[in-house]
């Protein structure tokens, strides 16, 4: 951008498009923070900056007006450098064409929560329209999928993954001809006819039984006094259905998973009767072959089910979002290629956008998707011919992309993409005669050598390899000191030669019954306090170590996260908290929430005893109500409620007549304030806002900001009562997601997604035992683009769906590879590599 900027041209003329808001924000900071260097330098200084910065560039004394005036000529640009997310940029061109894009004007984005209630409602319409006559088409249709995922979470899953994947689910329920394709697609993948039945499969496999041989097989079993067995073949002998008859044959002759027994019958049988070997292994292979058939039958008829379903449901989500001009960050993307590619509007767009953008700079090209190439693709179609490739402009596109740091595979990102758009760039310049050209970059501008020697060390190991390949790396300078240390992994805590584990001990100095992430979640929070507090320098730096120096990443958003900012908490260590948290899950929102509960129902014993302990309420000399204190009002109270029991110890002149005042008036203004007014009353007026801070630090400012404006969002458009705001925010699947691309003085604890684009001078790497599980891939795989099948339970599974499941697992893994690249990469002088085992052993594929 400074180089383009330097050459003459103007700000408005260059979009920049990245990933992520984390690199958006960290590439406007560093290229403003360099622009307002130049503006103090002297003309010896700023001319070898340019020089260093450029590479070739070696300007006069004459010639450095321009470049003291681009800060200014940056910021005072209308509508600014365009320096932005790929959903930013569509976002932005929708509402400057929503009648070419046939969009509604002024149109919102849905945030998650809405988002989670909008298919909510459309899930409740969809059961309720089928709840007064179950016989309907889509009554059998949920029927069978209930059949396959259970009820409760397993419908919602898939609810969740059907609207995540209707771009590829689109043409395939589309209509009626288009469903019936692709279940002849499916039946072919799978070797079925798609007229097939699992009890036509039965009848076909019983119709070629020897029912005399398998009365003969019974007569061995009774001879051995084997009752176990013939009672299963006896019932298949008189199984009175063709199903019943094989689902008889499959118990005595496969396991539970399927798989068929080592042993069918007795050694005696086998002594007695040789034949009986030959006999049990072939009816054995046939039972399996058939279940398999069936298995198979089963995934097409689930699967063309669960499309049925996924038709009404986009279609009514999709029209719900049209009906209220919301849409959600996945229709920006294909509503923008849409436009560009499809409506008559498309070359009026092009037009009006051609005369703006001259350069194009793509940012981790590497987890750009497929769709968003297309639209980038699209505005670059006149650079290289007709009025576009204008003779005084040289209008160009610039993409740095890093396959090994692909990591977005979940939102359609894939790694070979970038390859194929170079390629496909290289053609049209070659076409209209103009240059192109593709650099490979292995000088690491960041780390010390030392962590880029362990990072290519990694990597050279093929496991390692597989997915981001081998390494080489090159320090810009030798002159930053670097470490790398690896710590012993935390194991579960052994059993007993009875078998059982250590009881849990209220000694806080035991923890040898502790569980292995809470063990090393402190061991992490001792290391950093200790540099804290001990003042360890930075020798990079020349100073001592501070909390925002540290990143600590994580490969998911578990019970290692808040056990990691716990430990940090406790040893007064200031943290960020985590990057992304469930709404209702912070503390101070749970503190809330049980006090709406406790003035609806002071009877609750439970919910009161949180209460009693939470940031809300304090002895009246300000300390906190402890565990003795609740064994106070507790104990020997016969028939009384905690709530009645408090009411007895906490009169005038106990240490609690404040905490009682404060409950009494708490419940009389309930009765006459809606939700919003009356959280604001006990948190403003009556001081709870600043206790919360004193108890939960400033990282509960933003949690209780958000419930306060949900509160206000739920009166607008519900009757404001507290009961059915408390029931409608328990539902929320509200996230708050902090902006961690500043440290902002404290340690930060992330995901290694969220922490794409940022750096730190120490990373801490504490998730590094676990890999990925095949039951966490989408229950929606594809055999081909365009014929998506359901991943059913491993043991109701067929093999070729396994197959597809397993080949899916091995991408997931060369993702999990990759991720550990990019961990590792954001250090710039440490790194430390520490975990947590899950189990007895290590699997040898884990980062550690």
């Amino acid at each position: 951008v400074i180089r383009l900027l330097l050459a003459g041209s103007k700000p408005e003329k260059i979009l920049c498009l990245t990933y992520t808001r984390a690199a958006a924000a960290e590439m406007s900071t560093r290229l403003f923070g360099e622009l307002a260097k130049w503006i103090s330098y002297d003309d010896e200084k700023l001319i070898e900056e340019i020089h260093k910065k450029t590479g070739h560039v070696r300007l006069t004394p004459d010639e450095l007006a321009r470049p003291r005036r681009l800060f200014a000529l940056a910021l005072e640009t209308p509508g600014g450098l365009k320096i932005q997310t790929i959903h930013a940029f569509c976002e932005q061109l929708l509402h400057r064409f929503p009648v070419e894009a046939d969009f509604a004007p002024g149109f919102e984005v849905l945030d998650d929560r809405a988002a989670s209630e909008m298919i909510g409602r459309v899930k409740n319409r969809f059961l309720a329209a089928i709840q007064p006559d179950r016989e309907t088409e889509d009554g059998r249709h949920l029927a069978q999928v209930i059949r396959f995922c259970g009820s409760g979470d397993g419908f919602d899953k898939l609810l969740w993954t059907m609207i995540g994947q209707r771009e590829k689910l689109g043409p395939v329920v589309g209509d009626e001809a288009a469903l019936n394709a692709a279940s002849a697609r499916l039946a072919d993948f799978l070797g079925i006819d798609v007229d097939d039945t699992a009890e036509s499969m039965a009848a076909e496999f019983c119709a070629g039984l020897d029912e005399q041989k398998l009365r003969q097989a019974l007569e061995w079993y009774k001879e051995d006094n084997d009752t176990a067995r013939a009672g299963k073949l006896e019932a298949a002998i008189r199984a009175s259905t063709p199903s019943e008859k094989l689902n008889c044959l499959s118990d005595l002759l496969l396991t539970k998973d399927g798989k068929i027994r080592a042993r069918p019958c007795r050694k005696a049988v086998v002594e007695k009767h040789p034949q009986a070997v030959d006999f049990f292994a072939g009816l054995a292979d046939e039972v399996f072959a058939v279940n398999g058939r069936i298995k198979s039958v089963n995934a097409l008829r689930a699967t063309s089910a669960l499309l049925q379903i996924a038709r009404a449901v986009i279609t009514d989500y999709e029209a719900e979002k049209s009906r209220l001009g919301l849409y959600d960050y996945h229709d920006l993307i294909l509503r923008t290629l849409t436009m560009l590619e499809e409506l008559p509007g498309a070359p009026w767009v092009l037009y009006r956008l051609d005369g703006g953008i001259d350069h194009i700079l793509v940012d981790e090209a590497q987890d750009t998707s497929a769709g968003q190439w297309r639209i980038i693709d699209s505005l670059t179609g006149e650079f290289f011919a007709g009025q576009g490739a204008r003779d005084d402009v040289l209008r160009t596109i610039f993409a740095v992309g890093d396959p090994k740091q692909s990591i977005y595979g979940f939102q359609g990102a894939v790694p070979e993409q970038f390859e194929l758009m170079a390629r496909h760039f290289n053609q049209l310049a070659d076409a209209a005669g103009l240059a192109f050209e593709k650099e490979h970059f292995d000088v690491s501008f960041r780390s010390a050598r030392e962590i880029l020697k362990a990072v290519d060390m990694v990597f050279a190991q093929d496991e390692a390899a597989r997915g981001a390949g081998r390494t080489v790396h090159e320090p810009r300078s030798d002159d930053l000191p670097g470490l790398v240390e690896v710590w012993e992994t935390f194991k579960p805590v052994k059993k007993d030669k009875a078998g059982k584990r250590p009881r849990w001990s209220l000694d806080d100095d035991d923890d040898d019954g502790l569980h292995q992430r809470i063990r090393l979640a402190g061991r992490v929070a001792d290391e950093i306090d200790h540099w804290i507090t001990s003042g360890e320098r930075l020798a990079g730096r020349g100073r001592a170590i501070r909390p925002d120096d540290i990143l600590i990443l994580v490969r998911h958003r578990t019970g290692l996260m808040d056990a990691l900012v716990r430990a940090l908490k406790q040893r007064g260590v200031p943290v960020a908290g985590v990057d992304r948290l469930k709404f209702t899950r912070h503390i101070a929102v749970e503190d809330l929430m049980a006090l709406g509960r406790f003035v609806l129902l002071p009877d609750d014993d439970l919910n009161f005893a949180g209460l009693l302990k939470s940031s809300l309420l304090a002895r009246d000399d300000g300390t906190p109500i402890d565990d003795d204190c609740l064994l106070l009002f507790g104990q020997d109270r016969t028939r009384q409620s905690l709530w009645q029991a408090f009411e007895q110890h906490a009169g005038p002149g106990s240490a609690f007549s404040q905490a009682h005042s404060e409950l009494r008036r708490w419940r009389a203004m309930a009765d006459t304030m809606t939700p919003f007014r009356f959280f604001s009353e006990v948190l403003v007026h009556g001081g709870k806002l600043r206790q919360i801070f004193r108890r939960l630090g400033s990282e509960a400012g933003e949690p209780v900001d958000v419930f306060l404006s949900m509160a206000l969002d739920y009166e607008r458009e519900n009757t404001p009562a507290l009961a059915g705001f408390l029931s409608w925010l328990q539902a929320s699947e509200t996230e708050i997601k902090r902006d961690m691309d500043q440290a902002g003085g404290e340690v930060r604890v992330m995901t290694v997604h969220g922490a794409k684009g940022l750096e730190a001078n120490i990373v801490i790497l504490p998730d590094t035992c676990n890999v990925p599980d095949k039951k966490n891939l989408d229950s929606l795989l594809y055999a081909g683009k365009e014929t998506p099948v359901w991943r059913l339970k491993d043991e109701l599974a067929a093999s070729e769906v396994k197959k597809l499941a397993d080949e899916q697992l091995e991408r997931e893994f060369e993702e999990y590879n990759r991720l550990l690249y990019v961990a590792m990469t954001r250090a710039r002088e440490r790194l430390y590599v520490c975990g947590a085992q899950p189990g007895d052993k290590l699997d040898e594929r884990c980062w550690y």
